[in-house]
């Protein structure tokens, strides 16, 4: 999630943020395919095409885990916006959306859009180990669960931003800022609930006879400024009009006392009652605007779409070093995974559109969400 801006490169901090330099608690890459073949076989939970509905798909966390072992890497060096490292955290995610069976969304499975030119960051003195390129560019990861039936032409995003904040010299060392709750927790989990609702619906087709198309979204640039998303909503991709709802997993890592934390229940009228019959697992639901504007919903919100964030709230960890997979509850992550798919698939099944709620959406676009 992005924070407000700050003399620090734009960056929020908490107050006094601990510190760690690069190399603890380090999970190299070699370990991190370790772990995510271990959890191909016994922890990948049931086949998803043995339950009834998508609603009670279980998801593995060992496998959310080894997506973001891999995501929040000291060798991806923060994935900041821009860079060559979150180009790679980009066809990780591409990869992954190919491997689950999903139509590209753009070509490729890359929506490249400007940036701003990113200067080198690194000079005669600075350690090089995360050395940064000049670039003008990022990229959106878009893969398509394609609909069917009336509703086929009408759309679903479920979206999340796998960028991060970057690296930084401290002490004469490089501090790599591995943003595992931020936000390689929610590029997890919609890896994961595109790779099983697509297996759902294969061995259900004659359940899923009638459903919108669902566009999984790996957003880049997010700490930018929302800038994927921003240029997404703006009209490259699918046009607006036909994009019924917009549901953002940003921080979802972290999920304590059951608490799950909803933006956006204002921009339309049948939010409320939905999520509650999503709600299998009793989370508690706190509903808030407090960061309306700080994450990839707003665009949407913007285009008088209706959208809502999951997010399991800030720490003093946010944005720092210590942002590290140790911190991520995986019980957690699945249990938020499985509200999100199962909010997802009621979306692209019910029959009518979401009540636009348009004065409710106009209000919270002046107001800026109250960050």
């Amino acid at each position: 999630m992005v924070g407000p801006p700050s003399r620090a490169r734009g960056r929020w901090r908490a107050p006094q943020p601990p510190r760690r330099p690069t190399g603890r608690r380090r999970l190299s890459w070699i370990v991190a395919l370790g772990l995510a073949l271990a959890a191909c076989g016994d922890a990948a939970g049931p086949d998803p095409g043995s339950v009834d509905r998508p609603a009670d798909i279980p998801f593995s966390s060992a496998l959310l885990l080894s997506h973001i072992a891999v995501l929040a890497d000291d060798s991806l060096c923060g994935r900041a916006a821009g860079t060559p490292y979150e180009r790679r955290a980009a066809l990780y995610v591409r990869d992954q959306f190919v491997g689950g069976g999903l139509e590209p969304g753009a070509p490729d499975f890359l929506d490249v859009f400007a940036l701003g030119p990113v200067p080198t960051r690194v000079d005669g003195t600075t350690p090089v180990a995360c050395a940064d390129s000049d670039v003008t560019g990022s990229q959106n990861v878009l893969g398509v669960l394609p609909g069917a039936g009336a509703l086929a032409t009408e759309w679903v995003v479920l979206g999340a931003h796998y960028d991060h904040v970057g690296w930084e010299v401290l002490g004469g060392e490089v501090a790599v800022f591995n943003g595992a709750d931020d936000n390689a927790s929610g590029t997890a989990v919609l890896i994961e609930a595109a790779r099983l609702l697509r297996r759902w619906v294969v061995a259900h087709e004659a359940l899923a006879g009638n459903r919108r198309s669902i566009l999984f979204a790996a957003f880049g640039a997010e700490e930018a400024g929302l800038v994927g998303s921003s240029s997404y909503a703006s009209g490259v991709g699918v046009p607006m009009d036909s994009v019924v709802a917009m549901v953002n997993l940003d921080m979802v890592g972290l999920l304590r006392d059951n608490t799950l934390t909803v933006q956006g229940s204002l921009t339309a009228p049948e939010w409320p009652a939905l999520l509650a019959a999503a709600n299998d697992d009793s989370l508690q639901l706190l509903y808030t605007d407090d960061f309306l504007s700080r994450s990839d919903q707003y665009p949407f919100i913007q285009r008088g779409i209706p959208a809502v964030h999951l997010f399991t709230g800030l720490h003093p960890d946010y944005h720092t070093p210590n942002d590290d997979v140790s911190l991520v509850n995986p019980v957690g992550l699945a249990t938020v995974g499985e509200f999100a798919l199962a909010i997802v698939w009621e979306l692209a099944t019910r029959p009518a559109r979401l009540g636009e709620g348009a004065t409710a959406i106009r209000g919270l676009a002046r107001a800026g969400g109250g960050s």
